[in-house]
């Protein structure tokens, strides 16, 4: 895997130089995290600015860049309160993680468990965000370190805002 290297050998900037678009929501402006675990780690401390709800997230696929020489990864995003939808664009080909968070959000310091998943679609997302991110926490981490708020997201309401995007 390349990383991407700035001129100083500086650390990820929290913005990619030359970015175009509303940060993390479109493919010319992503955001910039380490591999897909980073991708995941990151993902796992959104909150959202208003509810302060966890997000449930998988990864959707792949895009090209205008500003990249590298895929974008889409990430499908739900609120474990079922009151907000998203999708964020991710580069993970960087050696830090960004940590500014998209219009809408704030990152939580600490990470107490994940969210989602990064290998691919999960089964009838959110239906199965759980048992997805159970099994790719064992698989990368060698833990089921999952967060505990996954058990108390209210799936019908999640479940219905993906249905209406």
């Amino acid at each position: 895997m390349m990383f991407a290297e700035f001129d100083d050998g500086a650390q990820t900037p929290d913005e990619l130089p030359g970015a175009v678009g509303e940060f993390g929501r479109c493919a010319d402006n992503p955001i910039p995290v380490n591999g897909p675990t980073g991708q995941v780690t990151y993902l796992s401390r959104l909150l959202t600015a208003d509810t302060e709800s966890r997000m449930a997230f998988h990864r959707l696929g792949s895009t090209t860049s205008h500003v990249l020489d590298a895929m974008v990864d889409i990430f499908e995003l739900v609120s474990v309160d079922g009151t907000r939808y998203d999708r964020l664009y991710l580069d993970m080909y960087h050696l830090g993680q960004s940590q500014k968070a998209p219009e809408g959000y704030r990152l939580i310091g600490e990470l107490t468990g994940i969210t989602g998943t990064s290998i691919g679609s999960s089964r009838d997302f959110p239906l199965h965000i759980g048992q997805d991110a159970f099994e790719y926490a064992c698989s990368i981490f060698g833990a089921p370190v999952v967060s505990s708020t996954l058990k108390d997201m209210d799936l019908e309401k999640a479940r219905g805002l993906v249905k209406a995007m």
